[in-house]
């Protein structure tokens, strides 16, 4: 359970402080032999078939990349929803509400946490990975800081609130009420993890002089309300935040300076183009939702 004075460290399970398994747990008192103060500059990589030893690795390095903080991403985010709902069914007492979520609250935030963190320090290799298979320096990213009162204030609002309206609003039994309660912390604490994610590559993306932007990277099956958000990118540091809903599992990558290629979200914002046209606000937004209600798993494919 996690006390005022944790650190992020503190709240990281012991197994993944050591780094990967069987690698030897890095000493900062000790040189290595040989250590070299300064390493080269990286060459850019050229990609041509498979004569290229990076190609027996993956033959499209950035978009493999991109594919694996999804696919990690996306499996942290489906490991808090599960657990979230699991620990809600197991320890809240709907008839005892207040008093079973006093106990089991503070567990289900720790694990929120814990979450941030990883998802944090995920993208934060991911970017650096990201920028030098696009030949660039080696940047100095850090993962995004935990607030822990932004997540007190979300949990309280999120689990206290949603039971006690559909309890007392909207006269529901409590049962069901709890029911709706689970459902929405556990969206809630979705996306209060992936978050770890998204700011980092955002705060990353505002100090990096190798990064000009940031794009939205969608999920497969994503909403309508997501995918006209990735397609008004890319964004420029500071333009707008990451808007993102309960069970979003939506990702920022970074935009790098001397990328000739297109962009991600380039055959979607064609579309976006051609379908809202001369349209503007509520009509432009109108329009999409009909066209991706109909035609949206066939594009995002």
């Amino acid at each position: 359970m996690s006390t005022s004075t944790d650190t992020a460290f503190d709240r990281i399970p012991q197994t993944d402080r050591n780094g990967p398994r069987g690698r030897e747990r890095f000493d900062p008192n000790r040189v290595p032999r040989n250590a070299r103060t300064a390493g080269p500059r990286p060459r850019r990589f050229t990609f041509s078939g498979t004569s290229d030893p990076l190609n027996a690795i993956a033959p499209d390095p950035p978009t493999y990349l991109i594919t694996d903080l999804q696919q990690k991403q996306g499996a942290l985010g489906d490991y808090v929803k599960n657990s979230l709902r699991a620990m809600w069914d197991q320890h809240i007492d709907p008839e005892d509400f207040s008093a079973s979520w006093r106990d089991v609250g503070p567990v289900m935030k720790t694990m929120i946490a814990q979450a941030y963190d990883g998802s944090a320090a995920n993208a934060a290799e991911f970017y650096r990975n990201y920028s030098v298979v696009h030949g660039l320096n080696f940047p100095n990213v850090h993962p995004a800081h935990f607030s822990g009162q932004h997540l007190e204030r979300m949990a309280g609002s999120v689990a206290n609130g949603s039971f006690y309206h559909q309890l007392n609003t909207k006269g529901v039994h409590a049962v069901s009420a709890s029911g709706v309660a689970r459902n929405t912390l556990s969206g809630a604490g979705a996306r209060f993890a992936l978050n770890g994610a998204r700011n980092t590559v955002m705060a990353a993306v505002a100090r990096d002089p190798q990064a000009t932007g940031w794009e939205r990277i969608i999920e497969p099956e994503a909403c309508s309300y997501c995918t006209q958000q990735a397609a008004k990118g890319p964004f420029k540091p500071g333009q707008m935040g990451f808007r993102a809903h309960d069970y979003c599992s939506c990702l920022a990558i970074p935009v790098l300076r001397g990328t000739d290629t297109p962009g991600p979200n380039s055959e979607l914002r064609a579309t976006w183009d051609r379908i809202t046209g001369t349209f503007t606000g509520k009509e432009a937004r109108a329009a999409w939702d009909r066209y991706w209600s109909e035609h949206g798993n066939d594009t995002a494919s």
